[in-house]
């Protein structure tokens, strides 16, 4: 194979090496479609410069960015009660260059805590833990948050809930050009409107679909008294009070308590900004169970905290609690959901621009930097001529189709520089595309559970709408004359559909493996067999051991996240299993383990 510094490919033993996988493949040319300079340029394509990692099986601690040459960036997080949001939050920050991340849960009581442990590392996640109940907890929560950044050693700070996602136009906070000339930017933040069908908001936040993200960007002038004369109009429609990004050595403390604005350390003059190519997107509504839950969390807070709020503080706090008062929460919430009329109305009135509206105004579109999956990407010359390598497709249809179920596996992309890639789409065109129409039988073992405890549960990789069986509608798309059958242990991924068949079966277990195929639903054979399922070393081995026999004669079988697991320590009983079929590994530090099976 091609060296680790081209490719991300690694030789560990004589199977994976290039004589070995030339002979594969001239050997198994019907089944792979392809030639190993094809593979090789494709991914070199899609991890150049960068160490772009896939779904791993334990959560990424670190983004998948270079960082050499470049400002470090912690991120404070705040968060009460927010389980719905916390994983796409943390998700988000990472994906825009975040290194650090500071979470201080106040006193969670719905699983929250419980998800950031998750995360927990004492290289980039430190938790902490503040009591919003107890007496001394505004004092204890600026000093907390001030220290906490400057441990980091970060270069600059970001201050959020879970319910706000910064926006740079770049995709990349790196980018932001305030960040060489000043020590504190304000950055304007804007509600985003809630829909009949949620947040007006694209499931993936980067530069090629801000067009898709709506934000409330005309203030309405003293709108504490325009809504004390105007009760019923929408609290969502003001623009709420911009938030800081700092260098962490200028802060002292912060005049605004939710960290909305700066005390300065030090006696030099401190350079202020207002970015034009970054904002904050703020969704204060989402679901009617989570504003209820914010509205008693306030309630709590006010019992103890009362004296803490001036007349004209937190005022729209103080409506809520006045409304629930009342019995009237749900015509708060009602008020927030927009229908397609009024939010089109309110779009020709200027009342709701996009984000990309937003920065184009601003004069800084970020539009050379769309996704690579987005179908309006500029096409460069030098781009057209590395696509036609591999028969000049600049989008893998896999992507899209991935990104379309909302399934995570196309999920990876680097907005920082112009490097594209895909998940594991970019490798599966490659094995698939050419002989996708004979495709008679898929198999895929792991369907994708959304229970929070389940093994490798979707929670917290899947995109915003995700169902239970989102990559299998995938297969069923993209391979239009197969059907597609799914294998799980949790009983929320069964379904049957057209060309769909699920069941509920420990793979490991060979008796239980045994009975599933004797089944008439089932084939004798697949011709492609992916292994999705715990992501854990015994598993897998255990899984490829029960199903090989099952796989057609030059057929496929995919594992995938076998990265750091222990897999490669199995390599022996790899060999065992497979007798003299050729298997390759593909990606950074090999995160796929691929197998051709010998006719």
């Amino acid at each position: 194979m091609s060296s680790p510094g081209d490719s991300g490919f690694r030789q560990i033993d004589d199977p994976l090496s290039k004589a070995a996988f030339d002979t594969a493949i001239a050997q198994h040319d019907v089944a792979i479609g392809s030639t190993v300079t094809e593979l090789d340029a494709e991914i070199a394509r899609l991890s150049r410069g960068s160490d772009i990692r896939v779904h791993p099986a334990a959560r990424p601690s670190r983004p998948a960015m270079a960082k050499s040459g470049n400002a470090r960036i912690a991120a404070y997080l705040g968060v009460k009660d927010e389980a719905e949001l916390i994983e796409a939050t943390i998700a988000h920050l990472r994906a825009i260059g975040v290194d650090h991340i500071v979470a201080c849960d106040m006193g969670s009581t719905d699983g929250t805590w419980e998800l950031l442990e998750r995360y927990r590392s004492k290289d980039d996640f430190w938790l902490v833990r503040l009591d919003d109940q107890e007496p001394g907890y505004f004092e204890n929560w600026d000093r907390t948050v001030a220290d906490q950044v400057k441990q980091t050693g970060a270069d600059w700070a970001i201050f959020l809930d879970a319910d706000e996602y910064w926006i740079p136009a770049s995709g990349s906070l790196r980018e932001c050009a305030a960040l060489e000339t000043a020590d504190i930017l304000s950055v304007p933040r804007f509600n985003v409107p809630l829909g009949a069908t949620g947040p007006a908001m694209p499931n993936r936040l980067v530069p090629g679909r801000y067009d898709e993200l709506l934000l409330l960007v005309k203030p309405i002038p003293n709108f504490h008294a325009y809504l004390k004369q105007n009760p019923e109009s929408p609290w969502i429609e003001g623009v709420p009070d911009r938030k800081p990004m700092a260098r962490p050595r200028r802060i002292a403390g912060f005049a605004i308590w939710g960290a909305h604005d700066i005390v300065v350390a030090g006696e030099e003059p401190v350079r202020r900004a207002s970015p034009a190519d970054l904002l904050i997107a703020h969704l204060p509504f989402t679901t009617r169970s989570r504003f209820n839950r914010k509205v008693e969390n306030i309630r709590r807070i006010f019992a103890v905290h009362d004296s803490r709020f001036g007349t004209d503080s937190a005022w729209h706090w103080r409506r809520w609690l006045e409304l629930a008062e009342q019995g009237r929460l749900d015509e708060e919430f009602e008020r927030t959901v927009f229908d397609e009329e009024t939010l089109q109305e309110l779009r020709l009135a200027g009342v709701i621009q996009s984000a990309a509206e937003v920065f184009a105004a601003n004069g800084c579109t970020g539009q050379d930097r769309i996704p690579a999956y987005s179908s309006n990407r500029p096409q460069t010359s030098a781009a057209v001529a590395k696509n036609g390598m591999i028969g000049e497709f600049s989008t893998p249809a896999l992507a899209e189709i991935f990104i379309k179920w909302c399934t995570d596996k196309a999920q990876s992309v680097d907005h920082r520089k112009d490097v594209e890639a895909y998940g594991y789409a970019g490798l599966y065109e490659c094995l698939f595309r050419r002989y996708r129409s004979e495709v008679t039988a898929v198999l895929e073992i792991g369907i994708g559970s959304l229970v929070p405890t389940a093994e490798s549960s979707m929670v917290g990789y899947a995109l915003p709408g995700y169902r239970p069986g989102g990559s299998l509608r995938a297969w069923r798309e993209y391979f239009e004359n197969a059907t597609i059958f799914g294998l799980d242990v949790q009983r929320d991924t069964q379904f049957d559909e057209d060309r769909i068949v699920t069941r509920l079966c420990d793979s490991t277990d060979e008796r239980k493996v045994r009975e599933v195929m004797q089944e008439e639903a089932f084939p004798e054979f697949f011709d492609i067999i992916i292994d999705d399922g715990s992501h854990a070393a015994l598993d897998q081995i255990a899984t490829l051991r029960n199903f090989f026999q099952y796989l057609k004669a030059n057929g496929v079988y995919v594992i995938e996240d076998i990265e750091g697991n222990g897999f490669l320590n199995a390599i022996e009983q790899v060999k065992e299993i497979c007798a003299d079929s050729p298997f390759f590994l593909l990606g950074p530090a090999n995160t796929a383990f691929v197998l051709i099976k010998r006719g």
